[in-house]
């Protein structure tokens, strides 16, 4: 019988199977998730979001607006007067609904680790074979009888007699 995930456990999970625009989208939703309640609720000030995530006060304004536009996020304004903070509240359904339309996503990322391992194998090929070719290059020279150029090693001398 398995129940469903809820409470912190279950924000950590959706908010990082959400798919995110930018790396800032994304460190801003984990943050989001990882301070939220067993009721997805959070206070936290602007400053604190900011410092926290090290994002300017701008970007963080502009997601959380995207974010209340499209249902993920909601919120209720502090004051600075009574030093309250924001209330901040994440819909765990809606985030859940959005994890559940990453599917596609994963087809791709799998298509690009596939790719990227396809090419890598490319490159380790063509460095086998240039190495073959330069150490096939190598046994030409000694066998045509070419006499190799050694540099001169420097040696240490002392300027001065050591005393005994």
């Amino acid at each position: 019988m398995n129940k469903p995930i809820t409470g912190f456990l279950a924000y950590a999970i959706a908010g990082r199977s959400v798919p995110a625009k930018t790396v800032h989208a994304k460190c801003l939703m984990l943050y989001y998730c990882a301070n939220v309640d067993a009721h997805g609720s959070f206070f936290r000030s602007m400053f604190d979001i900011c410092y926290d995530t090290r994002l300017s006060e701008s970007t963080v304004r502009r997601l959380n607006k995207e974010w209340k536009s499209i249902g993920l996020l909601s919120w209720v304004e502090g004051s600075n007067l009574t030093e309250k903070a924001n209330v901040y509240t994440l819909d765990l359904e809606k985030l859940q609904a959005f994890a559940a339309t990453r599917k596609p996503e994963r087809e791709r990322i799998k298509k690009k680790v596939l790719n990227a391992a396809r090419q890598q194998r490319f490159r380790d090929k063509n460095v086998t074979l240039k190495r073959n070719a330069m150490s096939q290059s190598n046994v030409t020279l000694s066998q045509s009888n070419v006499t190799p150029v050694t540099l001169p090693v420097t040696v240490y001398e002392p300027m001065h007699e050591p005393n005994t």
